[in-house]
């Protein structure tokens, strides 16, 4: 069962240099290979494998990189993480 996390801050970054330094490798924290459509980074709160709803869209979390309630999705290229942007969004999670 989905069960609410909370309204947190959604962002989005991709596996390039721009967005993720020395650490661009095009894998995630947890070792799985970084996939658009699946991919989100989040605090250490949330294990790795937890299931993760947006707005209907579920993602896995698979990374890290920012604090707790704020969740960061893998998009194509860094045009696209810049277009999205920065909003606020309800998050429900599932273990």
């Amino acid at each position: 069962d989905w069960v609410y996390y909370g309204n947190c801050r959604i962002t989005h970054y991709d596996t390039g240099a721009c967005c993720c330094g020395v650490y661009a490798t095009g894998y995630t924290a947890s070792g799985t290979l970084a996939t658009v459509g699946r991919t989100v980074a989040t605090g250490e709160d949330l294990p790795f494998g937890t299931e993760i709803m947006i707005n209907g869209q579920v993602y896995v979390v698979e990374d890290r990189g920012v604090e707790p309630y704020c969740v960061d999705i893998l998009v194509p290229d860094h045009e696209t993480a810049l277009a999205m942007g920065m909003y606020y969004a309800d998050v429900y999670v599932r273990y």
